[in-house]
């Protein structure tokens, strides 16, 4: 980049004096001039007319016509350059008039459909002032105009430049004053969109430079949105990192996410989201936490909906990774695809890959990563080692990254217990800074309300439930008095997120049962949410033989049931001993586990050689017990 403008300043030094003829710096700014506005065309507008527009090279006299066949309309440009800073006086004014008129004349377009744009870097005289002055503001009328085109001249010219004639030519006139260093900035603008950098956008510039000078040349001299495609950014269809293609990419990738861990529905909107959000635009490290099945990997890929549909407002880029398949390509791989790339130019340097983001997004943070499930373990390793050790070093950089107040990029993290990060590091928490916190948890009275509201498929259970919470806020601890009560447990089940899904997909008789308190309707909910259990663990472990799950969870659960079902269950005794009985096979036996802790089944609480863990619900504990579930 720096070696084409030491040649552009050398153009600049020892270009030919003007003399009627082209200097060379001149040749050299009609084409970054043209190559330019054609970028800004076919790049930077969204208007359907600019869309479908051609800019083509010296036709009709002028050297640029822009034609935009949706409304007819023509914008012609003359390109001036002076490499001694000349004064543009009003005989250029005059004679560029005179070459506007013939060109418009040619075309047989009115006046009133054309645009005609002095693009050039030579300065007003005090007397070319005048004629745009009074431009600015309002249309000269035409004895204003007359005034200054005859003025100074002798009146055997006056003839020749009749102001009825010159008149309308002149209202259609712009003075679009441009240098060579806006050219390149104003082209820098558009390959940054990109994500594109210097040594690239250098090379981008030569092509451009040869490309215009083929077309200069050619039959046709239309300069297309693919030729400057392929030459500015060396590939076919690139998409720029700011239009709506690229975020349309990152929101599908969020909810494909989000459809893979099981968690598509979502079934309210908490103000946390917009909090998380939020938070994500001000701070390098947040943690959203809470126990296992309370919705954070709903609330986190909301929240990085919520990102993308802000667009303007920092971040400016969302990715949401597994924890436990993060690693060093992560954030190259999804930047390639944002810009419909098909290789990783950057290879493992994930931080040249965030230099692209910056340059496309300058406002800070520019990027957001939510790293789903930290504390989700790999058998008894917890996270990959790489994984483990490139998420350290995310975390480190964001939180380093902080200058004037704002970091480059954040890092969300989810996780059921902030103590849970201490596994991240050797010896402890391994990070200087805090996470910003964030709390899951059940649905609250006024989630439920709000929930219930909406229970289309079911009104009347919806109001049984609303009166139930409506009672129970100023008459607690007794049973509310509706058309008919609800058992005082059931409210308990469906705040779960999980149980409450559960719930809407019961007929209407079996949500009214259940809301009675009856231990069929239970059994029903139960069946459907170890249903999803099943679902949850199949499709992130993957197929296990012989219902492998199934029969570890039921075998567990009946040996638990011989003692206190409240009690705390030992690891061995109460699991591994169990799934061994069953011939659960040994490499499935810990991953089935955690999932359950995931899942909120049970409780675990992770840390040194602790083997003791819990039934989160021992109803359910004996539901596994005493029912065969096949899937």
């Amino acid at each position: 980049m720096h070696q084409l403008f030491r040649f552009l300043n050398l153009v600049r030094r020892h270009a030919l004096q003007e003399s009627g003829h082209y200097s060379i710096a001149g040749f050299f700014f009609q084409l970054l001039a043209s190559a330019d506005d054609a970028l800004k065309l076919y790049f930077a507008n969204t208007d359907p007319n600019e869309l479908s527009a051609v800019f083509t090279l010296e036709k009709l006299g002028q050297d640029g016509i822009i034609s935009y066949p949706n409304n007819h309309r023509l914008r012609m440009i003359q390109y001036k350059y002076s490499s001694t800073g000349k004064e543009l006086e009003p005989t250029d004014l005059r004679d560029i008039l005179i070459a506007f008129r013939r060109s418009i004349l040619a075309s047989k377009v009115p006046p009133a459909d054309i645009d005609c744009y002095l693009t050039t870097n030579r300065p007003l005289c005090e007397a070319a002032k005048k004629w745009f002055e009074g431009n600015s503001a309002k249309k000269m009328t035409g004895h204003q105009f007359r005034d200054l085109l005859h003025d100074g001249i002798k009146a055997k010219t006056k003839k020749t430049l009749p102001f009825t004639r010159f008149h309308p030519v002149f209202n259609c006139l712009k003075y679009d004053r441009r240098d060579l260093n806006k050219v390149k900035s104003e082209i820098e603008s558009v390959a940054n969109s990109h994500g594109m950098k210097e040594h690239e956008l250098a090379i981008g510039i030569n092509n451009l430079i040869g490309l215009l000078t083929v077309i200069a040349s050619s039959t046709t001299r239309d300069l297309n949105r693919q030729q400057l495609i392929e030459a500015l950014v060396c590939r076919t269809d690139p998409l720029s990192l700011t239009c709506d293609r690229s975020a349309e990419i990152q929101k599908k990738g969020v909810l494909l996410f989000k459809k893979m861990q099981g968690a598509t529905e979502t079934t309210l909107h908490r103000g946390i989201v917009s909090e998380i959000a939020k938070a994500a635009g001000l701070h390098p490290f947040i943690l959203v936490k809470g126990e296992g099945g309370c919705g954070k990997t709903v609330t986190v890929c909301d929240s990085a909906i919520e990102n993308l549909r802000t667009r303007g407002v920092p971040p400016g880029f969302v990715l949401i990774v597994k924890a436990d398949q993060l690693n060093r390509t992560s954030v190259q791989d999804a930047v390639r695809s944002w810009r419909n790339q098909d290789e990783n130019p950057d290879q493992l340097a994930w931080d040249e890959t965030m230099k692209r983001l910056e340059k496309a997004n300058s406002q800070r943070p520019v990027l957001t990563l939510y790293i789903d499930g930290v504390d989700e373990r790999h058998g008894r390793q917890g996270l990959p080692i790489k994984a483990r050790n490139f998420l350290c070093e995310l975390i480190f950089a964001a939180t380093e990254s902080i200058r004037d107040g704002m970091p480059t990029f954040s890092v969300v993290v989810s996780c059921r217990r902030e103590s849970e990060l201490s596994d991240l590091g050797v010896g402890g928490f391994p990070f200087s800074e805090k996470p910003f916190p964030f709390s899951v948890s059940q649905f609250t009275n006024g989630d439920l309300s709000r929930l219930a509201g909406e229970l289309k498929s079911c009104p009347r259970a919806g109001r049984r439930i609303r009166d139930h919470l409506s009672t129970r806020q100023t008459t607690h601890g007794v049973a509310p008095s509706t058309e008919k009560p609800v058992h005082l447990d059931r409210i308990d089940i469906i705040r779960h997120p999980v149980f409450w899904r559960c719930f809407t997909l019961m007929s209407v008789p079996e949500q009214h049962s259940f809301l009675d308190g009856t231990a069929e309707s239970r059994d029903a909910i139960a069946l459907s949410y170890v249903r999803w259990f099943f679902q949850k663990v199949s499709d992130r472990i993957g197929d296990l033989p012989l219902n492998a799950a199934q029969v570890a969870m039921k075998e567990s659960a009946k040996r638990f049931l011989t003692g206190n079902p409240s009690r705390e269950a030992d690891l061995n005794d109460d699991w591994l001993a169990p799934c061994d009985a069953v011939k659960c096979p040994p490499t499935h036996q810990m991953p089935i586990f955690d999932e359950a802790v995931s899942a909120g089944l049970i409780e675990h609480e992770r840390g040194g050689n602790n083997r003791k863990w819990r039934w989160n619900r021992p109803w359910l504990c004996e539901y596994f017990a005493r029912e065969s579930i096949n899937g």
